[in-house]
Order: C-alpha cells, then structure tokens, then sequence
C-alpha cells in the first residue's frame, strides 16, 4: 500500500475534529479508535487490500464541500472514512466553527497532519513550531503520527551466520539450499556419545568482528548449555555463552546523510558464539499438514550481537543494522543474505513515557519474524503507537508484566502475540563439560586488528577528506562494497578528477551494474579505460554530448576512448574552423543576431542544432560562447 497524501481541505477536517473532541473531553484519536473497534480494523488484518475502501459520506452538506478521500492512516491502521464522517456529523456545528474561525490562517495551523512531500521538503524543526495549537501533542515522522509525549526505547539483537564451510562443532557442511536433513552427523542431532570439537575458523572470524566493532576480548571464555525444547532442537539444548562471553563492551558509530538524526555511537552489550537451531516449515498456506524439521542448520555458527537500548527511532535502527551490515561484509566474516538466514534481527521495544513528574518505562516486547531491515523499520513504527495505546489501556509498567514476543506480520503491517519471553534463569545455564575453554592472548588480538583494514567509517573520512567528495556520495560509494571502492580509487587517481570519476562510478557504471545484474569485477570497462574516456572529455578531445555514446560503444565491444573516438569519427574541432563555422551562422540569422545584440542571451541557444547539422563535433557550449561573443561585434 503507497503513501496516502490527502489535500490541506481534508487535514482541516481533521484538525477541526481534533479541536471539538479535545474540547469535549477526549482526543479525536481515542474517538475514531473507539469508533473503529466496530469495524474489527484496530490490530486486525488491513481490509483494503482486497476490497475497494468506501467513500466519505457526509451528511451535513456544508461539509460535503470538502474533498473527500477515500480512508486515513492513523498508527499505521487503516480506518474506514465512514467513522471519522459519523463523529464529524455528529458534532457539525462546532467543526464548521472552527473552520470558519480558522479560515484565514494559514493551512498549516489548521491541520492536523502534514504529507510525507511536504515534510520532507519543508524544514522540519522549523515547520514542527510553526504548526499551532492543532499539533501540539504530535509531531511527523516518515509521514506518520507519533506522540512526543513518549520516548522510543530500541535494542537490537543481530544473529549472524559465520562464512564457514562446515558447522562449530562438527564437519557437517553449512552449504545453504540442500536436501532437508542431509547435512547431519551425531554430534549436531545430539545422539548419546557423540562429543563436540570447537571450530576454530569460526572463532576467529567472530574476534575478528568483536574487534572491529571495538569490544573488550577477555582472554578467557567458556562454552554453556542453554536449556530449553523446540521441536527442532534435537539436543534439548543449544551450546553458546552465558556469564563469560568471547567479547562484551563494544559500540558502533551510526550517522544518516539524510540528517534524520544526530551521529551518535551505539552501545555494544555482548558478541558472542553459539549454535544454531533447525528449521521447523510449516503450512503457511491451508495451515492443514503437518509441520516438518529440517535439521540442515543445526550446528551452523552464529555470532549474535546484543546492542544496548541506544536506538531512539525506527530510521536509527534500520541505519545501525545497514552499518553493522556493511561492516561484516567489508570483513568478509558473513555473505549477511537475510532471504537465506544468514542475518537475522529480533527487536527489543518498550516506552519511556512523561507522565507528570514521573517517567514510566511500558513493559518490554521482543519483536521477531522481520526478514528485511523495511520490516524491522515499520515493525517498529506500528510497535511503538500500540505500546503506547496498551498503556493508556492498562497502565501496565516494567515490572508488572513479562516480556513479551511478538511476531511481525508483514502482510498486514501488524505485530501478533506469540508467548511471554523467558528470563535468563528459566534457561537453566550450566558449563558444558564437553568443551574446554579458549584461552586468549593480548598479542594474538593485535594481530586481529592488524588484520581488518580499512573499515567503513575510516574510508568514508578519507573520500571525503582526501577526494572532496560530499557526504552523500562518500557513503554511495562505500555502501557499494570494497571493490567499487578500489574501481573509483583507481580512476580518481588516474584522473586527478574525483568528482567526475565519482558521476561517473555512481551514476552510469551502478546503473549498468544494475541493469546486467553484475558485480564490478564483471564489468566490462576496467577502471583504466574510464579514467582514459573522462580525461579524453577533460582535454577536449571528447565533447561531453557525446560521452555517452562513447562509454556504451566502450561498453559494448570492451574497447578503449581511442577506438570508441575513431569508430564515432569524433574529432577535435580546430579553434579557427569553428570561429569561421559560428560567423557564417550568425551571418544566416540576423534576427538571432539582433536578440542577442537586445539582450535576449538565450536566443544563441538555435544556433547549437544548426552547427551540430554541420559538424556533430561541436562543442555546444563552446557554440554558444562564441555566439554570444561575435553576436556583440560590430561587424556580426
């Protein structure tokens, strides 16, 4: 479902309605909420993916004269248009007052929300002030409504899939997509006698990333059984790290070029080790069969990374996950494919409200079932809203009530209660005296580091530092992967021209990439050879109306600028030629001649197609120069 953008007349309903209710005594949400429940919309599947929403009938016919649209979007639940008409009807006379008393202000103090265009074109703390008493209680973000009378709490846990070839703690391998249960052995199903042996590929890759994410490494850990029952848990329990994990402490730094919010550094609790589980498939579509196990992922290594509760928004969350994303890929640690499960995001979500003199934190809720960082950013939109709601409902606090997980349903843009979340204690932790533990030195972490390169965050200071490159295309380029990066490394270089090698990398080789569903190893113009076709435009040998035709040429039959230059029949054109070329123009059109002499500058712009007829070559600019320049002679 698109954004809706309804027009100004139909936010001054709203806003009026507002207005009227909140005289009355109770919000014009609460009242629409309440009046909604009767349609079985609030928290339930969305209607209007199916069936055609219905119009907005009003039956004060004053009222009628607005523009009627088809539903609004409140938290994120689509509410038939009917209810808002039945209270507006209902209360006629005092929103028709408060239109007509409002008449002559501005639209902006009249409504009482604002389109996605518009926030995101209008200055937004300055448009936030500017809103009037209708907006008070609310502010925009991502074109929906969120109350600031709250305070969004956010902690991510990240399960990560290592890039190893064979499982932790046996040889089975972890190759995605086989046969269901082909790829088990006694240890990963936990058969009696079966003893596990550390993988130690997979530990350095997950202190590789403890590192890079700057945790604290102790030099001593150990291994723990955790103990709980899944179906696809054929041990009974899952090996990972309780008291003494491999890394803890750490932080990443998050920062958005959009200026959503401000950079700040994300608190790292813990990185640690452990198995994964299998996989339990369901009937998703009937929900009539049986359900099946496949045990191929039992015992595939996972680093999960605990954040602390640092993240104040959903655009924040979605940043720190694209970041920590990015990371692991630079250090090649995880392919990071969420489709496949090899990263996996579960959301820890409550509320800290100003309730008087008093904050209240809600209770917490685990959000899972997000297969892409979109779902995570809308899951948190809906969460948010609905948790403020069950408070305002139940005035429930932390303490009162367990944690809570909750499935995202991405269909219909709605969390589902699952079950309450267990505590550390229920898990029953023990040492698993199976498995010694790993013992680490100082020296052998340095080495670590000495081995990570040059990280995200530092090379997008040096393209902005060393390149002039902005912001915005430092993050592009860098968010492209490593080898981009090295392909416009190499043709900047070439260059001494970074901000055309960056249009040129961002804008025609991504689009080709994309467009081939290729990888830049595979494109077909090495870096050298666009570095030649920029310096060819740069020295004039190439005019830059024809630098396309000369990169598809290069592109299609894998040439340099000099043959792509000699099939085209793309000459320099001598200084002399074109001077002689633009007087006998402006001799053949003497009432251009008398528009430039008049002012009229853009009048040698019908010079260009002429001289193009006679020599495709040309410059145009340069056309248009000496056009401007004879045009004012006195022998023109």
């Amino acid at each position: 479902m698109s954004d809706l953008v309804l027009p100004d007349e139909s936010y001054a309903i709203m806003g009026a309605c507002f207005e009227v209710y909140k005289e009355m005594g109770c919000g014009f949400l609460e009242a629409v909420y309440q009046e909604c429940l009767e349609y079985e919309f609030a928290d339930r599947k969305i209607p209007f993916i199916s069936k055609p929403p219905l119009r907005l009938q009003f039956k004060n016919r004053q009222l009628k004269t607005f523009y009627q649209p088809d539903f609004i979007c409140i938290d994120q639940i689509v509410i038939e248009i009917k209810a808002v008409s039945t209270l507006a009807d209902e209360h006629s006379a005092q929103v028709l007052n408060y239109l007509n008393a409002t008449k002559n202000a501005p639209w902006h103090t009249r409504k009482l929300w604002t389109s996605p265009q518009s926030a995101v074109q209008a200055n937004r703390s300055n448009q936030l002030k500017s809103l009037g008493p209708a907006f008070a209680p609310f502010r925009v973000f991502r074109g929906q409504l969120r109350m600031s009378d709250y305070t969004t709490v956010i902690g991510l846990e990240v399960h990560v899939q290592l890039a190893t070839e064979s499982k932790l703690f046996c040889r089975c391998s972890t190759k995605f997509g086989a046969e269901p249960n082909t790829q088990t052995c006694p240890v990963c199903i936990g058969l009696p006698g079966s003893l596990p042996v550390m993988n130690r590929a997979a530990y350095e890759l997950a202190l590789k990333t403890a590192v890079a994410i700057n945790c604290d490494i102790p030099e001593f850990t150990k291994w723990d059984r955790k103990q709980y029952y899944y179906p696809d848990l054929p041990k009974g329990y899952q090996i990972s790290q309780f008291d003494l994990p491999m890394s803890d402490d750490g932080y990443l730094e998050i920062s958005d070029p959009k200026g959503r919010f401000e950079p700040k550094r994300v608190g790292i609790i813990r990185a640690h080790l452990e198995e994964d589980a299998g996989k339990s498939v369901h009937d998703e579509a009937a929900g009539k069969a049986d359900s099946e196990i496949d045990l191929n992922r039992t015992g595939t290594p996972l680093l999960e990374i605990v954040s602390q509760p640092d993240m104040r928004s959903s655009a924040e969350a979605r940043v720190f996950l694209q970041e920590l994303k990015l990371l692991l890929t630079y250090l090649g640690v995880s392919d990071c494919n969420m489709q496949e499960g090899s990263l996996r995001v579960d959301a820890n979500v409550n509320l800290h409200i100003d309730h008087g003199p008093e904050r209240i934190a809600t209770p917490i809720v685990e959000i899972k079932n997000m297969n892409s960082f979109r779902a995570v950013e809308r899951a948190l939109d809906y969460e948010a809203p609905r948790l403020y709601r069950e408070w305002q409902e139940t005035g429930r606090k932390l303490g009162d009530a367990p944690k809570q997980t909750r499935g995202w349903d991405d269909v219909a843009g709605v969390t589902r209660a699952q079950r309450s979340k267990e505590e550390s204690s229920d898990y029953r932790y023990f040492p698993d005296p199976d498995l010694t533990p790993v013992v680490l030195t100082a020296s052998a972490v340095n080495e670590v580091r000495e081995t990570l390169g040059e990280l995200p965050a530092a090379l997008r200071s040096r393209l902005s530092a060393d390149y002039q490159l902005s912001a915005y295309d430092a993050d592009v380029l860098v968010n492209q992967g490593r080898a981009v990066v090295d392909y416009f490394l190499a043709v900047a270089d070439a260059t001494a021209d970074p901000k055309s090698a960056c249009n040129w990398v961002t804008q025609q080789v991504l689009r080709e990439l994309k467009e081939r569903d290729q990888s830049i190893d595979q494109f077909a113009i090495p870096a050298p050879a666009l570095a030649g076709l920029i310096t060819a435009i740069n020295d004039g040998r190439l005019p830059s109306t024809r630098a396309t035709e000369a990169f598809q040429l290069m592109l299609a039959k894998g040439c340099n600028v000099e043959s792509a230059l000699t099939e085209l029949k793309i000459e320099r054109v001598d200084e002399s030629a074109l001077i002689a070329l633009v007087q006998d123009l402006l001799a053949a059109n003497p009432k251009t001649v008398a528009d430039i002499r008049a002012g009229k500058l853009q009048a040698a712009g019908s010079l260009i197609g002429q001289a193009k007829k006679q020599n495709p070559n040309v410059d145009p600019n340069r056309v248009r120069e000496l056009a401007i320049e004879l045009a004012g002679k006195d022998d023109a």
